[in-house]
This record gives structure tokens, C-alpha cells and sequence, in this order.
């Protein structure tokens, strides 16, 4: 079993991701990626967050710095778990 997350996701905030990661804890997976939302240029949600628009939730993108913290959060917590 393995759990994929992603710090970045529209209306995500660095509590909401602590949240995520309470569930990793509790589900005790022995593998977990973490992953910083990219958004291609090209893509619909790419070309409407460069336009500065509020279609695909782009207004509720989390800031680069709220994603690096959410990060952070995941690097440490999961050490806490014996997950590297």
C-alpha cells in the first residue's frame, strides 16, 4: 500500500495537509510520495492561473510559500514515522 500526496491542490492549506498526513499516521503505509503541484503552462489550469483568472479553482492555488511549507510539514512528519 501506498499513499501519493500532493501540496498545492485549490483550497489547500497547510492545515488541511497536516490533516492528510494524520490519516498517513493512522493508516501506517509503509510508503508514501509527496509531491509540489506543477502546473504546465499549456494546460487549461496553467494558461488561467498566468492570466490571473478564477476558473479551476486558480484563485484558491495555494502561494509557492504556503506549498513549501506544506512540504516541510510532510519531510518532517513523515520522518517522525520512520518514512524517509
Amino acid at each position: 500500500i501506498s499513499v501519493d500526496l500532493i501540496a498545492g491542490l485549490s483550497h489547500q492549506t497547510v492545515a488541511s495537509f497536516g490533516e492528510s498526513l494524520d490519516w498517513v499516521a493512522r493508516l501506517a503505509v509503509p510508503h508514501v510520495s509527496v509531491y509540489m503541484l506543477e502546473v504546465d503552462e499549456d494546460s487549461r489550469l496553467g494558461a488561467e492561473l498566468l492570466a490571473g483568472g478564477q476558473r479551476y479553482g486558480t484563485a484558491q492555488v495555494p502561494g509557492e510559500e504556503a506549498i513549501v511549507a506544506m512540504y516541510q510539514l510532510a519531510v518532517e512528519r513523515l520522518a517522525g514515522m520512520g518514512l524517509a
